[in-house]
This record gives C-alpha cells, sequence and structure tokens, in this order.
C-alpha cells in the first residue's frame, strides 16, 4: 500500500463519522412549532365554520320570518301560530327538523349552531291582548358572531331584536316574549334582556347591543330573539 493511502486510512480512522439524523433539542423545536401551527390552524377552522354558520342562520332566519309573514298576511292576528303549525308550513326548509313519528308533527327545531330555536306568540304586541307579534328565539348563538346577526337581521327588515345572555353554552333555551309594547314601540320583556332594536329605535341600538347584558357578555353564547308583529 502507498504511504499516501496509508495516511488517508489513518485520517479515517481518527476522524469520528459525520453526525446523523437531528438532535433531542432540534426535534423537540420542530414538535413545538408544528404544535403551535395545529392550534392556530384548528383556530381558524373554527372561526370559519363559525362565520359560515352565522351566514347560513340569518339567511335561513329572515326567510322563515318572511314566509311567517306571509302565511298570516291575511289574517288579523298570529294567533294559531306554534313551532308546530309553522314547520307544517314548512317555514324551517333547511334546519334540521324533528316530528313525532306518528303523526309527523314537528316537534323540534335545531339550528346550524346546534341549539334549539323556539317559537312565541307575542300577545300584548302591539297592545294587550292584540296579539299581533310574534317571535323567534335561536339559543346557543356564539358571542363571536353576535354584533353581526344583531346588524344582519336588522338589516334584513326584522323589527326587533332581543340579546339574553345563557348560563352556559348547554343552558336549555325558551323563547323570550315581549310582554308589552309602549305607544312609542318601545319592548317590554323578562329578566335582564339587552334590546337591540325595537319599534322607538330607527337603528341598532349599539350601547344596548355591545353591552354586558348583550353581545358583550362575559358568557360565551347568547340567546338572540326577534321580533315581528303587525
Amino acid at each position: 500500500m502507498s504511504h499516501r493511502f496509508k495516511n488517508l486510512s489513518a485520517l479515517q480512522a481518527v476522524r469520528p463519522s459525520a453526525q446523523r439524523g437531528y438532535t433531542i433539542v432540534e426535534l423537540s423545536i420542530a414538535v413545538a412549532i408544528a404544535g403551535v401551527l395545529l392550534v392556530s390552524a384548528i383556530g381558524l377552522v373554527q372561526t370559519v365554520l363559525t362565520t359560515n354558520r352565522a351566514n347560513e342562520s340569518i339567511t335561513l332566519l329572515t326567510k322563515a320570518m318572511s314566509q311567517i309573514d306571509k302565511i298570516w298576511a291575511d289574517q288579523p292576528d298570529y294567533n294559531g301560530l306554534t313551532l308546530a303549525t309553522a314547520g307544517a308550513a314548512g317555514v324551517f326548509a333547511g334546519m334540521q327538523v324533528t316530528r313525532d313519528p306518528s303523526t309527523s308533527a314537528v316537534t323540534g327545531v335545531i339550528s346550524k349552531f346546534n341549539r334549539p330555536i323556539h317559537v312565541g306568540l307575542a300577545a300584548n304586541l302591539p297592545t294587550s291582548g292584540a296579539n299581533r307579534g310574534y317571535t323567534v328565539t335561536f339559543a346557543g348563538v356564539p358571542v363571536s358572531v353576535c354584533a353581526d346577526l344583531v346588524t344582519a337581521a336588522a338589516g334584513g327588515g326584522i323589527r326587533g331584536i332581543i340579546v339574553t345572555p345563557e348560563a352556559s353554552p348547554t343552558a336549555t333555551a325558551a323563547a323570550i316574549i315581549p310582554t308589552a309594547m309602549t305607544g312609542a314601540g318601545a319592548l317590554t320583556v323578562p329578566g335582564t334582556n339587552a334590546i337591540a332594536l325595537d319599534g322607538s329605535l330607527t337603528n341598532v341600538s349599539i350601547a344596548n347591543a355591545m353591552g354586558t347584558n348583550g353581545c358583550g357578555t362575559t358568557q360565551s353564547t347568547v340567546a338572540l330573539t326577534f321580533v315581528n308583529w303587525k
């Protein structure tokens, strides 16, 4: 063997082999970065889904209330309006509707937020015992889209909007029914609620809508009640 090859063999024997793969520190950093990206992606997806549900909800809501107004247009009041009768008339097309298996009567309607929708007869609108008002209440609305839904509903011609903070995202909500209306069109409602719009207001009351009893609540969800009257 030549002198040159002997020296090369000696160097190879002394020199450590080149490091292969990644160190634990490098792997830890990579995993941490991947985790941050994953959490960000999940948050973005959830935001997009919630926004899409809100957009779908306001479209379905305005269609439903327009349909109710059309069906009862020739009647002096809304007597006979219930969740079941509205459902039988096809008002809740596009929403998840549950029916009694024996009678096919509508027993429940679920919104795009996977929470109940309620229909109520507002007997004392616009005057005591007139039965000329009704409400549609969406439970479980995330506060992140509360203001958007309020302004969209007002722009869609809905005359009254009530915001009710919920005790929890799974709390059982019911229809919120105004108990009276003043001559100026101001609604009176039970409990602690924010009246974002009524007959006394030409535009949404931002102070009421975004207050602590409205979309600005510390709770994660609210019930939104939409009111129309003849």
